[in-house]
């Protein structure tokens, strides 16, 4: 892909180089390859834990637009956490 700046990344730079050094490093090796977590899923982990503290993440991820923020906090659920169970099934 073509950039408009000499600096400027491809798009899918930093996810393509996240997955591989995760991968060389075997941080999720213990993961299939579908559940292990994506640069866009560690930056909307931050967004949110960013706002939870009260620290307004659009300028901790260096966007201009809040739209480009809202990208990474939209569609994501508050966790409930819930107690360990166990069903016990008899024959």
């Amino acid at each position: 892909m073509a950039t408009d700046h000499r600096y400027q990344l491809d798009p899918n730079y930093l996810s393509r180089a996240f997955s591989a050094l995760r991968d060389e490093l075997g941080l999720c090796d213990h993961l299939e390859m579908s559940q292990r977590p994506t640069f866009h899923e560690i930056r909307a982990l931050s967004a949110r834990l960013f706002s939870d503290m009260g620290v307004d993440p659009q300028g901790r991820m260096a966007h201009t637009d809040a739209k480009s923020t809202k990208i990474y906090v939209r569609d994501h659920l508050q966790w409930t956490e819930v107690p360990h169970a166990e069903i016990k099934f008899s024959h």
